[in-house]
């Protein structure tokens, strides 16, 4: 999670810098749409769930000291997509989801984490990602706003 022990004063400030400018150029308002996806891994296993071949990560890092540059790739990657040299070739970002789902954010963060939407009216509806996605990330954001601890809602 953002913020968490694992992650240093200045490896939150260079995670809340990057999600500001890279959302902002992509047209995307890092205040509910962006932020709650940075608490998916955490610095050392990559955030945006970036953990894929060739893509940046913070392993190998000291604690505390991975590099503003690296993290704002992870951020990059998360928001704009990833190409990839293994399978899956290529991981469309939030942008890409957002812009296919008309700014449906339930529907953007089901395709992000899954790579496609089964059904459109059951978010939960799902052969492979995480069941509870979407809930676990508005429950990230309304936990955020109203300083509540956040709880898995979907089974």
């Amino acid at each position: 999670m953002l913020g968490s022990s694992n992650d240093g004063p200045n490896e939150v400030d260079a995670i809340v810098s990057a999600v500001q400018s890279v959302a902002g150029s992509a047209g995307i308002d890092p205040s509910g749409k962006v932020h709650p996806i940075i608490g998916d891994y955490g610095l050392s296993f990559g955030l945006f769930q970036v953990q894929i071949p060739n893509a940046a990560l913070c392993t190998g890092y000291a604690k505390n000291e991975c590099p503003s540059s690296v993290i704002t790739n992870m951020v990059e990657n998360g928001i704009y997509g990833h190409n990839g040299t293994s399978s899956p070739p290529e991981r469309p970002g939030i942008a890409y989801w957002m812009s296919q789902e008309g700014g449906n954010v339930g529907r953007a963060l089901r395709g992000y984490n899954t790579g496609h939407i089964d059904d459109p009216n059951d978010l939960t509806d799902i052969n492979v990602g995480t069941k509870s996605y979407v809930s676990d990330v508005a429950n990230r954001l309304v936990g955020g706003l109203l300083g509540a601890t956040y709880q898995a809602t979907c089974s």
